[in-house]
């Protein structure tokens, strides 16, 4: 963390990435509308399909967040099973 008033290289590379994540994900958005707007003829089903692909590809390169489910502390502590009562 920086001092007040100041940034560190840290903080100002994590602003820049953050940015250009935000500026990404509105340009997916403004290519999603786009494509699925227009009018491709026959193709339009395909094309859209495609899109919507490429944009979810695109977002999951963009995104951090991890695979599975999310495990918590309290989920850990009860990692032993209670038989269920009838």
């Amino acid at each position: 963390m920086s001092r007040r008033g100041k940034l560190s290289r840290t903080d100002l590379r994590k602003l820049v990435i953050g940015g250009a994540v935000a500026l990404a994900g509105a340009g997916l958005t403004i290519i999603a509308q786009a494509v699925s707007s227009a009018d491709f003829g026959v193709w339009t089903p395909l094309v859209v399909a495609g899109a919507g692909v490429v944009v979810n590809a695109a977002r999951k390169l963009l995104s951090d967040a991890p695979e599975g489910p999310i495990r918590t502390i309290e989920s850990d502590s009860n990692a032993t099973e209670k038989p269920e009562s009838p």
